[in-house]
């Protein structure tokens, strides 16, 4: 149980910017890609409850379809315990 309160502000000259190098022939051409798949996710959770406590773990697998040097497999596992009262 709890409360949050999350607040951003954000201020940019960023139009102004991108406005003066567009003129000014400073930006590179866009270069578009055609649409793909990138990755591939598996999103297993249940959930237990017994009277009033309760246990949900969940697990997300993804599989990145690219080639790349690195590791193409990330996982995530949550568990969350709850009260009710």
């Amino acid at each position: 149980m709890g409360t949050s309160t999350t607040s951003i502000t954000h201020k940019t000259n960023a139009p102004y910017l991108f406005g003066i190098l567009n003129r000014k022939g400073k930006l590179p051409k866009v270069q578009t890609s055609p649409f793909q798949a990138e990755s591939v996710g598996l999103n297993l959770d249940c959930s237990y409850a017994i009277s009033r406590f309760s246990l949900k773990p969940q697990w997300y697998l993804d599989y990145y379809l690219p080639a790349t040097d690195f590791n193409k497999f990330s996982q995530f596992f949550t568990c969350t315990l709850g009260y009710t009262f």
